[in-house]
């Protein structure tokens, strides 16, 4: 019987799962990356992840990844001008998409008040989606993509388009792998495989951002026909027939070295680089702010689902209403779920709960729960992935499992909606 339940419980999970794993990107001739096994389920190839999801040994400190000079170099995506946690920098005092002057917000802060500020709209299939707002007064509806390429999608824009130094780090047969602001590289600065040197081969039109509702936006053409690896499902309607990701992309950034970017960082990277501790870290719930990434894993290998936390509302005393959106696969605009729905995924044992899977395996080790994007500072002339200073006393390792597994009953104590008179009082403030 308790196979039998097992057996169940998995054929659910996989078919409500966003199979995100990292595939053979369009771009220049990347279909030759040697990007490791392939995933068992869906065929695909996939990185593995820099550190496995539950290891024992965590850090708020991280491990120092490429030396700083890698930013000069001809492969570079965008130029560091900003740091995560400035707040009295000339920029950083300036008004934003969703904040004002001198709000005294970091970069992470206003990271989260830019995701918990864009509106509802209808998606293309009726669902509730949000609205895409740029830096530029330009807005998009959100583009069609899976769950972990959304996480991954909002911080990326974000951080290109404030000049924020970004990467994500991965692992292969060979070592360790690193793409960002600098490009992709392999541990030794160079270029992995055959990736391109995306500050000599692209474009940036960052220079028009006060000028092209005027003279118009700019487009890559070569940009605007690429898709994305996997499934072939990254159309993008609303953006007229056949248009593919690399359309939304073109869209979205005047600087179209980032939009080349996407293709690879959304093609080769999904849940299971978010489920380890070298690009996010575990987050105690009471912290919990959009922005944040919920991710499901109910087996070590292979997919998973990931929720970005979308709205966060105090209702009362510690009480909140926590809202999610997720792409998923065939890929989809995210959808945005009520405070009700985004309850269950909270709560579920798959989200990192003390329960255990059809094998035998504590859902508490398999990496799954609610994360923080780590930032990424200079560290002794080395780019390192750390825990933001304002939230480490919200880190909880990796390897305290008893931890991790006992945000679900916090979450259950939490979480709640708000009645209508509390939604009135809220859209009135």
């Amino acid at each position: 019987m308790r196979t039998r339940l097992g057996l169940l419980a998995a054929l659910v999970l996989l078919f409500t799962a966003c199979a995100d794993e990292p595939t053979p990107a369009p771009g220049d001739a990347p279909e030759s990356l040697a990007v490791g096994p392939e995933d068992p389920e869906y065929g695909k190839a996939m990185f593995a992840p820099a550190t496995e999801a539950g290891a024992k040994e965590d850090s708020i400190t991280g491990r120092k990844g490429l030396a700083i000079s890698v930013d000069d170099g001809p492969a570079a995506v965008w130029s560091v001008r900003n740091q995560w946690t400035d707040t009295n920098t000339t920029e950083a005092r300036k008004a934003g998409v969703a904040w004002g002057a001198d709000s005294g917000l970091d970069w992470d802060q206003k990271y989260a008040a830019w995701v918990q500020s864009m509106p509802r709209v209808e998606a293309e299939n009726g669902y509730t989606t949000f609205q895409l707002v740029t830096p530029y007064g330009k807005t998009l509806p959100a583009p069609a993509i899976e769950c972990a390429e959304t996480a991954l999608f909002l911080r990326a824009t974000f951080a290109s388009w404030y000049g924020l130094p970004f990467f994500v780090e991965a692992s292969d047969a060979n070592g360790r792998i690193y793409l960002g602001h600098f490009g992709f590289k392999r541990a030794d600065g160079s270029n992995y495989s055959n990736t391109p040197n995306f500050k000599s081969a692209y474009k940036d039109f960052s220079d028009r951002a006060d000028s092209w509702e005027s003279a118009g936006w700019p487009s890559d053409s070569r940009l605007r026909a690429r898709r994305l690896g996997g499934s072939q499902d990254d159309y993008q309607p609303f953006l007229g027939d056949g248009a593919r990701a690399g359309a939304y992309f073109d869209e979205a950034f005047l600087n179209k070295r980032t939009g080349w970017f996407m293709i690879y960082l959304l093609s080769y990277f999904g849940s299971v680089n978010l489920a380890g501790s070298a690009n996010t870290f575990n987050l105690d719930p009471r912290g919990v702010r959009a922005g944040d990434a919920l991710v499901e894993r109910w087996q070590r290998q292979g997919i998973g689902h990931v929720f970005v936390v979308k709205h966060v509302e105090p209702i009362s005393g510690d009480r909140i209403s926590a809202e999610v959106v997720s792409g998923s696969m065939p890929r989809r605009q995210p959808k945005w779920e009520d405070a009700g729905q985004s309850q269950s995924a909270f709560t579920a044992s798959s989200a990192g709960g003390p329960g255990s899977n059809w094998e035998g395996e504590v859902y508490a080790t398999l990496g799954g729960g609610l994360k923080r994007w780590r930032i990424a500072v200079n560290k002794s002339g080395r780019w390192t992935n750390v825990v933001p200073p304002a939230d480490q006393d919200l880190f909880i390792d990796s390897g305290n499992h008893e931890a991790i597994g006992a945000r679900i009953e916090t979450f259950n104590s939490i979480l709640g909606q708000l009645t209508p008179d509390e939604k009135l009082a809220v859209l009135t403030e």
